[in-house]
């Protein structure tokens, strides 16, 4: 495969959380330094601001509490796919090289605490204009999860979805071997905002 070409798309800021699931056997130093290159040919990362944190800086670090360190409406993006509670054995399987750092089998109120928390970060963060593209879906265990997380959101902030996607993988989950359960080969995408008037760039530069 050939390198994709550079693109230019109109962002002002940009912030990127939780890389929590590469799995190729790499160092973290190798999969940060594949992810910053990733993210430099498609943003202008030549002018750092300073929204609080310093862009075009990786951190490391709990996400509700480094989130607290950012100016209120300094993000217009914020791109994210969390865990989907997933782990429900105690060797916290989903995520075997960090199972004492990420905590992905709390119980279900818990879990919907944290991220409650994470979205009135979002909201406070995030320009009147601004979008949260929020990829989430769920696992055998628990197909309501989704619609639960989405309510709690709605009860919680002034944030609604004024658009959706569908991420078609190239492999499909749950196993058809499910006794009672679909395989799908997409999952959603969800994009938040505080008003439908979000901004949002649709030339269309490649298929």
């Amino acid at each position: 495969m050939g390198k994709r070409p550079k693109r230019k798309i109109d962002v002002v800021q940009g912030v990127l959380f939780d890389i929590n699931d590469y799995t190729t056997g790499n160092t973290e130093v190798d999969i940060i330094d594949d992810v910053f290159s990733d993210i430099e040919e498609i943003f202008d990362l030549t002018n750092p601001t300073d929204v609080g944190l310093m862009t075009n800086e990786i951190y490391c670090g709990e996400t509700v509490e480094t989130m607290k360190r950012i100016n209120d409406k300094s993000i217009n993006l914020i791109l994210t796919s969390p865990p989907y509670l997933a782990s429900i054995r105690k060797d916290n399987h989903k995520y075997p090289g960090a199972k004492d750092i990420i905590k992905d089998n709390q119980p279900i109120k818990e879990y919907l605490s944290w991220l409650v928390d994470v979205f009135k970060e979002y909201e406070r963060i995030l320009t009147d204009d601004g979008v949260i593209v929020f990829n989430y879906s769920y696992t055998t265990f628990n197909p309501s999860l989704p619609y639960i997380l989405i309510n709690e959101v709605f009860e919680n902030t002034g944030l609604e979805i004024y658009d959706t996607a569908s991420w078609k993988k190239k492999s499909c989950v749950p196993l058809s071997g499910h006794p009672n359960r679909i395989t799908r080969i997409v999952e959603m995408v969800y994009i938040f905002a505080k008003t439908p008037n979000s901004q949002a760039n649709k030339k269309v530069m490649s298929i």
